[in-house]
């Protein structure tokens, strides 16, 4: 299994210029027959200076910015892993979000499967134990 990271720099609240570097990303990704690309934590928002700062570039799961980024990725072979500040009920998470294809072939279920930092590990081990299998 090939696991790529893009170390790309983010600029915090430049969604379209962040998702574009993704986009680049990934085409590498394919390029070179990565199986799994990960993204730095925040890289869609980018690392903000204040609170005030970081709940303006947050965004909910189910937001446009979401679906603009579920629709650009869903086109690449690498299973795209990618952090963002999250929006959920006035209060803000640091989120990877997990290319929703894996989840639909996986045993994770249907849609798009979300993780804290702490099950992010775990879920990296089951998408490289499941592309194992798949050898």
């Amino acid at each position: 299994m090939r696991i790529g990271h893009c170390q790309f720099e983010s600029i915090p609240g430049d969604f379209e210029g962040n998702l574009a570097k993704v986009v680049k990303g990934l085409e590498q990704a394919d390029g070179e027959r990565v199986q799994v690309v990960c993204f730095p934590e925040c890289f869609l928002t980018g690392y903000q200076d204040t609170e005030v700062m970081v709940r303006a570039a947050a965004f909910a799961a189910d937001s446009p910015q979401m679906m603009k980024l579920l629709d650009r990725i869903s086109g690449f072979h690498a299973t795209c892993i990618v952090g963002y500040n999250e929006r959920r009920h006035q209060e803000d998470f640091i989120f990877a979000d997990v290319d929703p294809e894996m989840a639909e072939d996986k045993a994770w279920g249907v849609g798009r499967s979300l993780w804290s930092a702490r099950e992010f590990g775990k879920a990296l081990l089951a998408v490289a134990e499941q592309a194992d299998g798949e050898k």
